[in-house]
């Protein structure tokens, strides 16, 4: 799998991977989740858009997982960035 660049693509990539180690099919998330087949793999593709917080918790559910593991699998796919100086503005 090639390193996600961007949070879309890594949440995408932590999706996929779940779906193929179960052997399910997109059209299957589609139906079990109501997110329309055409939207799934729009997501699923790592593009611009991202899944909303709606269609994350369906597919966490879906998946049996919670959104925050899915979201802690796609954070360490990240590649590791510096944390951002925090100063306090008087």
């Amino acid at each position: 799998m090639e390193t996600p660049s961007t949070p879309t693509q890594a949440v995408a990539a932590v999706v996929r991977e779940a779906l193929a180690r179960r052997k399910i099919t997109d059209t299957a998330l589609s139906e079990a989740t109501g997110i329309p087949s055409a939207t799934l793999s729009r997501r699923l593709s790592g593009g611009k858009k991202a899944f909303d917080v709606d269609e994350l918790y369906a597919i966490a559910e879906f998946l049996e997982a919670s959104p925050a593991d899915l979201l802690a699998r796609a954070t360490a796919l990240l590649p590791s960035q510096p944390s951002p100086v925090i100063t306090r503005v008087a």
